[in-house]
């Protein structure tokens, strides 16, 4: 997708930072007028197609405010710049195929991974295993997507059943399905390193019980794919690729560095629908880490506004939880991804949090070092609440600069979101990417620490 067909066209108007503090004061006599205007700051055309991030939003706002003296009107110009990421994967992976499908999204939206047993589901039948093969459901996960949501109910049809060979049994199967199977590649079929293994890296119990999974090498690491022309996709069957080895019905499948994946009928379910409410299944489990997980940057740039030897402008000074919840600030983070929503409504939050083992991470963000500040809270949805984690950074020298990026994952329950942002409250807490799943929901992008601080750092001004 190019980035002029992921530009969003229509431009929203930022509204005024700071609330009733920026007031208009036009017409007031015996008053000195200064005016302020920030350099613009962008990311520009080359990081951006680099990073994938295309520009959702470019506006200037003017005010006017009374200065600190009382006798001087102030006009301050600031300029905001919002960028989103759109499908970062030319060639999609079978899961994000699958994932777009059931969310109806151009790129793949976001998905959870979950283990069965956390939503309610105790165990599966692969049918298509000769004899039937009976797997408990803390023996393999679902992948849940967040199209999900706002229905009766989930359908079998919208999840992906991932079940290591080691759950399975035996060194072999037979494959006994009612069209030929496929087995691709486990690159192919998953995306990034959490799902496929490489000599630095494993999936951890995060996706798979370590008891249970199978893989014990990254060499010939494969994924089983039975009923391969009728798999679920709201758009079709998941289209094979070429590479694609069939598999017909008799012959056999080792089970050895293999992740076997049902869909759709092949769940064993008492009905058509799932006995798993939507409204609660995102209470468990993480983020699948998807080429198109929305993930966004937005800057702005507010003149200091400096007079008598001190700011105007209230935005220097303020706070940044107090700043996160103002309400251009809330239309600008709705840009960058964070929600489906048209605004950001905090149903809690935004509070600071550790991110991370080694203290915040650190960027130069137009060419002063400075910290990127760790954010979490929940956030109003359409068809239900987004858990966010911010990463802010702020620079001040004629203009000051904010730069805010996100990743978001549905949630069922606001309140269980905020026991796992309180367990990683600043200063005291655990690291959020450390904590483990059952608590409630996680958020394992430790690749966010890494990638927030370089988007930051290619900001420029104009």
């Amino acid at each position: 997708m190019s980035e002029t067909d992921r530009r969003v066209s229509r431009r929203r108007t930022l509204a005024a930072l700071g609330g009733g503090a920026l007031v208009g004061l036009a017409g007031c006599s015996g008053v000195t007028e200064q005016s302020f205007e920030a350099t613009p700051v962008v990311l520009p055309e080359g990081p951006r197609e680099e990073l994938v991030l295309a520009e959702t939003a470019s506006e200037s706002e003017t005010i006017e405010r009374e200065g600190p003296s009382g006798n001087v009107e102030v006009s301050i110009t600031s300029h905001a710049a919002v960028y989103q990421r759109g499908p970062a994967r030319e060639t999609p992976t079978l899961v994000e195929r699958f994932a777009s499908s059931v969310n109806e999204t151009p790129g793949s939206g976001s998905a959870i991974n979950a283990l069965a047993s956390e939503v309610g589901i105790d165990e599966a039948e692969l049918s298509f295993i000769k004899g039937g093969v009976q797997v408990a459901g803390d023996r393999f996960s679902l992948l849940i997507p967040e199209g999900v949501r706002g229905g009766d109910g989930i359908t079998p049809q919208q999840l992906l059943g991932l079940v290591p060979g080691a759950a399975v049994g035996g060194d072999t199967v037979t494959y006994d399905g009612d069209g030929p199977g496929a087995v691709v590649s486990g690159e192919t079929f998953f995306p990034s390193c959490c799902y496929s293994p490489s000599d630095d890296y494993f999936p951890t119990r995060t996706y798979f019980r370590g008891d249970a999974y199978s893989p014990d090498s990254p060499d010939g690491f494969r994924v089983f794919v039975p009923n391969s022309r009728t798999s679920p996709d709201r758009r079709g069957p998941l289209r094979m690729p070429d590479e694609a080895q069939p598999v017909e019905s008799g012959e056999t499948v080792e089970t050895a560095n293999t992740v076997f994946v049902f869909a759709g009928d092949v769940i064993v379910t008492a009905g058509d629908v799932i006995d798993v409410p939507a409204e609660r299944a995102f209470d468990a489990g993480v983020p699948v880490p998807l080429a198109g997980q929305p993930f966004g940057v937005g800057v702005l740039a507010t003149p200091n506004a400096e007079v008598a030897g001190q700011s105007a402008n209230p935005l220097v000074e303020m706070e940044t939880t107090e700043l996160l919840q103002q309400d251009a600030t809330r239309r600008v983070l709705a840009e960058t991804g964070l929600t489906d929503g048209d605004t950001v409504e905090w149903l809690g939050g935004p509070q600071a949090v550790v991110l991370g083992e080694g203290g915040p991470p650190e960027t130069t963000l137009l060419g002063s070092d400075t910290e990127v500040g760790s954010f979490g809270g929940v956030v109003s949805g359409v068809d239900g609440p987004w858990a966010v984690v911010l990463g802010v950074a702020r620079v001040t020298d004629d203009d000051h600069v904010i730069a805010v990026s996100g990743v978001t994952r549905p949630i069922s329950t606001p309140d269980r979101a905020m026991e796992t942002f309180s367990e990683a409250a600043a200063s005291d807490g655990s690291p959020l990417f450390a904590l483990t799943p059952g608590v409630g929901p996680v958020f394992p992008f430790g690749p966010f620490r890494m990638f927030v601080p370089e988007v930051m750092g290619s900001l420029e001004r104009q």
